[in-house]
C-alpha cells in the first residue's frame, strides 16, 4: 500500500462567501469556493518554496480541468475555470483541487494515477453547522476540505504549515488579494519558514 497522509480542514466560510459575492458584484466574475481553495493551496505551496506550485482545478461533475499557476490572483483563476482556459502547460505537479458535492459532503479523493500531483484537496459544500464562538453555540457557514498527500513528497511539519496557510487565506481572502481591478495578489506575504 502506498504511504499517504489524510487530513481535514474546516473553516468558517463567512468572509470567503462575502468575498465571492463582492467580487461578482464589482467585477461580474463568479468566484466559487473551489477557486478560493485553489488559490489558497497554490499560495501555501509557493510559501513552502515548492518549485512547481501549480494547481489543477477539476470540476465536480468530472468535466475538464484547468491548470493555473500558484500565484495567480483568484479572479483570474475564476475566469480561467469559467472559460476553460488553462494558465500553465505541461503536467501539474503541485496539487489537484476536486470539487465535492452535496451527496458526499465529507470524503477523501485518491491520489490520481494520471497526475504527478502529490496533493489532492477535495472541496466539500458550504453548510451551516453549529460551532462554539466566544463560549456560545452558533450556526456558521462552514467549508470542509479533505487532503490526501503523498507521504514521501511532504514531511509532516510541511503539511501542518500548508494547512495553516490554507486556513489563514480562506478565513479572510480579501487580506491576501489585491483590490478589485489592481495587479497581482499576495506580494506582501512572506515565505513560511517557521514550524507550526
Amino acid at each position: 500500500m502506498e504511504r499517504v497522509f489524510f487530513g481535514d480542514i474546516e473553516v468558517d466560510a463567512a468572509l470567503l462567501l462575502a468575498y465571492g459575492r463582492d467580487a461578482e458584484r464589482r467585477t461580474g466574475v463568479a468566484v466559487a469556493p473551489a477557486h478560493l481553495v485553489a488559490k489558497s493551496v497554490g499560495r501555501a505551496l509557493r510559501l513552502l518554496r515548492r518549485p512547481a506550485a501549480d494547481v489543477l482545478v477539476v470540476s465536480g461533475d468530472g468535466g475538464h480541468g484547468v491548470a493555473v499557476a500558484g500565484d495567480t490572483p483568484v479572479l483570474d483563476i475564476a475566469r480561467r475555470v469559467g472559460d476553460g482556459r488553462g494558465g500553465t502547460s505541461g503536467p501539474v505537479v503541485g496539487a489537484d483541487i476536486v470539487a465535492g458535492d452535496e451527496a458526499l459532503p465529507h470524503g477523501y479523493a485518491p491520489l490520481h494515477l494520471y497526475s504527478a500531483a502529490p496533493l489532492v484537496v477535495r472541496v466539500g459544500p458550504v453548510r451551516e453547522r453549529p460551532v462554539a464562538v466566544a463560549g456560545r453555540v452558533v450556526c456558521r457557514p462552514m467549508l470542509a476540505l479533505t487532503l490526501t498527500a503523498d507521504a514521501p513528497a511532504f514531511a509532516y511539519g510541511e503539511l501542518a504549515r500548508l494547512a495553516t496557510s490554507i486556513r489563514d487565506y480562506l478565513t479572510n481572502p480579501q487580506a491576501y488579494e489585491p483590490p478589485f481591478g489592481v495587479g497581482t495578489a499576495d506580494v506582501r506575504n512572506p515565505v513560511i519558514t517557521s514550524a507550526v
